[in-house]
């Protein structure tokens, strides 16, 4: 008997088999969400409100689910083994504060739909296709995180530390919550670093506005998880040396200098304000091995 191999083709030549499978199943999935865009967004007849109401509803969604989280944990003792200063803790009237802020920032987000005009950025149901999602993604990461590297930086020049970036840190040790916590000029400057990258792509190729959701969950998801305090061993930094993380970040919190950056390590190593970090991580180490 002579068996058969059958392949089973289909329209893209380049995926076969388990392949294409799989290429369906993310072609029906995209397809099923640019139909519920086509829906609600370009033929809602308020528009404005529409994608205003959208994008703070999904920048809320992926902003609890990181700190709510975290704000659990700080109240199981088996976590406390993670805790970058575990003899710190937030007080009923800091989390009271904190929470007031929180919501009172939630109004922040209102800016998002001028900017999405003045960037022109295209609202139809054709969604832009994963390289280019991930390509855009991370060429505006590395501006964002360059321009924020500056803006951090001179924000601890003595009169802007005194009238604005003070206020964030009131707190000389870092949970979740206290990622938003900041002066209202600072987080226009935070949104500026934001913008950049955006603001020059849009102006040689059209940028879809999904792009914005995508990186303000990137960096909602960054911001909280560098602010939460914590550092476990499935921490990204201990598998991607280039990223900040909480435990860089601790220490800009804790002794007010250096480690200016915010996803990476990188221009803090470039500028040398990383160096009194490093030391004292040298320090550390070398008095553990004492100690053995």
């Amino acid at each position: 008997m002579v068996h058969r191999h059958v392949v089973h083709e289909c329209s893209n030549s380049d995926c076969i088999l388990i392949g294409c499978s799989k290429r369906k199943t993310v072609d029906h999935f995209k397809s099923t969400l640019e139909t519920k865009w086509d829906y609600y967004i370009c033929q809602s007849e308020n528009q404005v409100l529409t994608i205003t109401l959208l994008m703070m509803g999904w920048h809320e969604l992926v902003t609890m689910s990181r700190i709510i989280p975290y704000s659990l944990i700080e109240f199981i003792p088996y976590f406390d083994q993670f805790k970058l200063q575990p003899n710190r803790s937030l007080t009923r009237q800091d989390w009271k504060k904190l929470i007031l802020h929180s919501l009172l920032a939630r109004a922040f987000t209102g800016i998002i739909y001028p900017v999405t005009v003045f960037l022109q950025l295209s609202t139809s149901s054709t969604f832009p296709d994963l390289p280019d999602i991930v390509s855009q993604i991370a060429l505006f990461v590395v501006i964002e995180d360059f321009v924020y590297y500056w803006c951090h930086r001179a924000l601890h020049w003595g009169p802007l530390y005194k009238h604005i970036h003070k206020m964030h840190h009131e707190y000389t040790f870092n949970r979740a919550i206290v990622a938003e916590y900041a002066h209202t000029v600072e987080a226009l400057t935070v949104a500026f670093g934001f913008f950049m990258g955006p603001t020059i792509f849009t102006y040689y190729y059209e940028m879809h506005l999904t792009q914005i959701d995508y990186r303000f969950s990137l960096r909602s998801i960054q911001s909280i998880d560098c602010h939460s305090g914590y550092d476990f061993p499935w921490s990204l930094h201990h598998y991607l040396p280039i990223w900040a993380g909480a435990e860089f970040h601790e220490y800009h919190h804790q002794y007010f200098k250096g480690n200016y950056g915010s996803f990476f390590r990188i221009w803090d190593w470039v500028f040398g304000t990383s160096v009194s970090y490093e030391q004292k991580k040298l320090l550390m180490k070398e008095a553990k091995l004492k100690q053995v």
